[in-house]
């Protein structure tokens, strides 16, 4: 279901794959800057299910984070996310995905650090 999809995948890369298909997958090579984002002590939680509900709110709010901020998530692992600035909608330059990738990652920890659930 697209919606569910849309939840943990930028609306410009779900847009050019649904117009492009499988051209978007192709093989391309291009640098970018890559940002890893994990969450310190998520598994201090008291439960599996409120480790899943954190870990959820997390991911679902790094997507339009890492989007405002001009970067792609690249892929959910564990307690980390990984984003990928620099690449998409577009190339951009190396210095523009790195200086993309350090306001998000500001961001990012204010707003870990600001909520209590990710404490």
């Amino acid at each position: 279901h697209i919606g569910n999809f849309r939840t943990f995948v930028c609306l410009d890369v779900l847009r050019r794959t649904l117009s492009e298909g499988a051209r978007v997958a192709s093989a391309q090579s291009a640098r970018a800057t890559v940002m890893v984002a994990g969450l310190r002590g998520s598994d201090a939680v008291e439960s599996p299910a409120q480790a899943m509900a954190s870990l959820g709110e997390y991911f679902a709010a790094f997507v339009p984070l890492i989007a405002h901020h001009g970067g792609v998530v690249y892929r959910f692992e564990a307690d980390a996310a990984v984003a990928l600035f620099g690449l998409l909608p577009k190339v951009s330059p190396v210095p523009v995905g790195a200086l993309q990738a350090t306001h998000a990652a500001f961001e990012l920890m204010d707003r870990v650090q600001g909520a209590d659930d990710f404490e």
